[in-house]
């Protein structure tokens, strides 16, 4: 049976940027649900150290974790379940896969960018022990060592740029072979190898060690980024009339206003710098924001 309610917001997307427009949004008393996977956050597979009051590492799915008991506690709903669709009728209204409709007047995306698996054999075993999704949050444990970037899109690009400043050598696998010359010859000068070879298997023991490509050759690596780069978002936003800028993210004011009036978006949606901090802020200032949105309708 179809399930249905009604909400002052819906915030789509259960990463840090969600979670603090939830909590900031429902304790200005605002009835909210979060739809979205946790276990999709970026921040899950990562260890945060330079966030203000973090004394050493703290584990981003612990943080996700305790973020979630905190909206809670302040009457958050969650549900988890990935929006399908969202249309723009007397307010909003937007379809859920489990089949949950939510009507409501104000919507915060915050979806982040999506960093798929590249399903590549053993990826799985090295998640956290040589495999990650954020540069920006592991970037530093690489310095002076050797890494692969898997993937050719802005995403990718990001995180190349981040590990130039980090390893001693980078390789941007970019095995569909999207990047153009300009950006190779860019690349190129920074020391950046490009290698349009499709990976097979990571290797190593305890951590990576290497990375083999289906022609058999391989390359020696400490670490593999994989940042796909993909960005579900753009399609739900879409049908709202909400268009992503040149570089594939949606454009906000100081106020995390959408060019679409009702809708805001916080977090790596919004842009780099990919980090916990900026996510967490432009939260903030999104849940307040659709509050103040919500309560004018």
């Amino acid at each position: 049976m179809m399930n249905s309610s009604e909400k002052d917001i819906l915030v789509i997307g259960a990463g840090p940027a969600g979670i603090q427009a939830a909590i900031h949004a429902s304790r200005r008393k605002a009835s909210v649900t979060v739809a979205g996977k946790i276990a999709k956050s970026s921040l899950g597979w990562a260890w945060v150290e330079n966030l203000f009051c973090i004394l050493g590492e703290v584990s981003g799915e612990e943080m996700l974790k305790k973020g979630k008991k905190q909206a809670e506690r302040f009457g958050v709903e969650f549900i988890e379940a990935d929006a399908v669709n969202m249309a723009k009728e007397d307010g909003f209204v937007c379809g859920l896969e489990d089949g949950t409709t939510i009507r409501c007047k104000a919507i915060v995306l915050s979806t982040g960018i999506t960093r798929n698996k590249s399903n590549i054999d053993r990826e799985k075993d090295f998640i956290g022990r040589g495999v990650s999704y954020c540069s920006d949050c592991d970037g530093p444990l690489y310095r002076g060592k050797r890494v692969a970037v898997i993937g050719g899109e802005s995403a990718a690009y990001v995180a190349v740029e981040n590990m130039t400043e980090f390893a001693e050598k980078v390789y941007l696998i970019d095995h569909e072979n999207k990047a153009d010359e300009t950006r190779r010859r860019s690349l190129s000068e920074k020391g950046v190898e490009v290698l349009d070879k499709t990976p097979a298997e990571i290797e190593g023991e305890e951590t990576v060690e290497g990375l083999r490509f289906e022609d058999s050759s391989k390359i020696d690596v400490d670490g593999i980024f994989i940042e796909m780069g993909s960005r579900s978002v753009m399609e739900l936003a879409l049908p709202l009339g909400l268009l992503p800028n040149e570089k594939g993210f949606l454009e906000v004011d100081r106020s995390q206003r959408t060019e679409v009036e009702g809708v805001f978006a916080c977090g790596d949606i919004t842009g780099p710098p990919f980090q916990v901090c900026k996510a967490i802020g432009e939260g903030c200032v999104a849940g307040l924001s659709a509050v103040e949105y919500a309560r004018e309708q």
